[in-house]
């Protein structure tokens, strides 16, 4: 019992540690068309899984649009101007939380029980929905223009004056300030100073430094301080960002072995495509495919348990093997800093500023300009041979520990009943 306190507590640390270094983004919601259970406060925080539940029953007879902004603060929806969301203002029964925690993963959690995905509609196709009770929709606004936002779900209700409906205004997350202003606040309560733990600046992007070496080898001059563009490449089943292959190939002299390393950046003359393990069914495997001048590149996703697996990569018709069990959710886009590959004669293959997304749906297509790539999972994040095999080793000591226990107890305890045809036992007196 003491030892299994001890654990609680370590883990228990290391939560509160992890949380207070990885604050959520919580961006307000605006719901009008139906009245909700107000908030304790203003500074309440309500999870997905309990916003979810007070959504969920409105499902039965309503129809349900919910509107997403890039960026959005409390500030943004408690504008005083008279033109400032004079739509909104207007509408009735309203509900209003400050703080929602992840927004977009509630209306996950509901589309999944209404058999349903996440499809991020059209603007065209917004002004002509249908009125379905029990349907989600959903649009994205590619603009911080609020007055905009306000005319156009003023449009697209007036379309739906016949219908139940709940419409839904909030934003993929708040800005990066917003978010350095509650570490600040948190940082402070824990009696840390801003100054001994700096707040690290946000990257761009659409650009990545090039790491300074891969290995001991021959670099390119100046290639390493090279800031190079992460190019997006668009298929209908899949989307790719990336911005240099860094194809490193072995030789010896001598004792002594060297990489002689060839950048290839990404250009707008790199073709991409996609090969189908089954021409019908997307699930059973998918190839990439990276047509560059240097050398084509083939990246093979199998499917493993509703996982995807990175599989292989070949590159120039040769051969590399990730040396990490790379596995990620279909549910998921892929995204990894760099994704490294060695072949059989010593040579390797890094992908830098990797991101890819698979489009499983049928009724998605990844050229959409509205379409947003599933949350990353980050290649960090990964079950490597080390720990496999560390894992099945406890657990076989962990088998025998209990066993060697259970009959280190039970030595010398008769536990066969007796038996009345067996004679007395002779007791010798003198």
């Amino acid at each position: 019992m003491k030892t299994i306190l001890i654990v609680k507590v370590i883990f228990l640390m290391a939560a509160m540690e992890a949380g207070a270094q990885l604050l959520p983004s919580t961006p307000p919601v605006v719901i009008w068309g139906a009245k909700l259970t107000e908030p304790r406060n203003i500074f309440h925080t309500i999870k997905s899984k309990k916003f979810a539940a007070r959504l969920r029953p409105l499902l039965k007879d309503h129809m349900l649009i919910a509107y997403l902004a890039p960026l959005l603060t409390s500030k943004d929806l408690s504008c005083l101007q008279p033109d400032c969301f004079a739509y909104l203002r207007k509408v009735e029964p309203r509900t209003y939380y400050s703080k929602i925690r992840k927004p977009v993963a509630a209306l996950g959690t509901l589309l999944a029980e209404h058999n349903q995905e996440l499809v991020w509609s059209e603007r065209d196709k917004m002004l002509h929905l249908p009125c379905k009770k029990g349907h989600i929709y959903a649009y994205n606004f590619q603009t911080q223009n609020l007055t905009e936002h306000d005319k156009f779900m003023e449009t697209v209700a007036s379309n739906l004056t016949a219908c139940q409906l709940v419409q839904i205004y909030t934003a993929h997350g708040e800005p990066t300030e917003e978010i350095e202003r509650r570490i600040r606040r948190t940082d402070q309560a824990k009696g840390r100073t801003l100054a001994e733990q700096p707040i690290a600046e946000p990257q761009m992007q659409t650009k990545s430094q090039m790491p300074s070496n891969i290995s001991h080898s021959e670099p390119i001059a100046g290639a390493e301080n090279q800031t190079t563009e992460v190019m997006v490449f668009r298929h209908p089943k899949a989307i790719i960002t990336l911005s240099t292959i860094v194809y490193a190939e072995q030789y010896s002299a001598g004792v002594s072995v060297y990489y002689k390393r060839q950048y290839i950046r990404m250009t707008d003359a790199v073709k991409f495509d996609i090969v189908l393990r089954d021409p019908k069914n997307i699930k059973k495997g998918v190839a990439l495919l990276i047509n560059t001048t240097a050398g084509n590149l083939r990246l093979i996703l199998l499917p493993v348990v509703g996982n995807w697996r990175i599989y292989t990569l070949i590159f120039r018709n040769v051969t590399h093997m990730p040396r990490d069990l790379l596995f990620y959710s279909n549910k998921f886009s892929f995204c990894c800093q760099s994704l490294n590959a060695y072949s059989k004669e010593g040579g390797r293959v890094s992908l830098q500023s990797l991101s890819m997304d698979v489009v499983v749906a049928d009724n998605v297509t990844a050229t959409d300009p509205d379409y947003i790539p599933k949350t990353c999972w980050l290649c960090a994040v990964y079950l490597t041979p080390a720990l496999t095999q560390t894992l099945f080793t406890v657990a076989i000591l962990l088998v025998m520990l209990v066993f060697g226990i259970s009959i280190f107890f039970n030595m010398g305890q008769n536990n066969q009943l007796p038996n009345g045809n067996d004679p007395n036992p002779f007791v010798k007196s003198h």
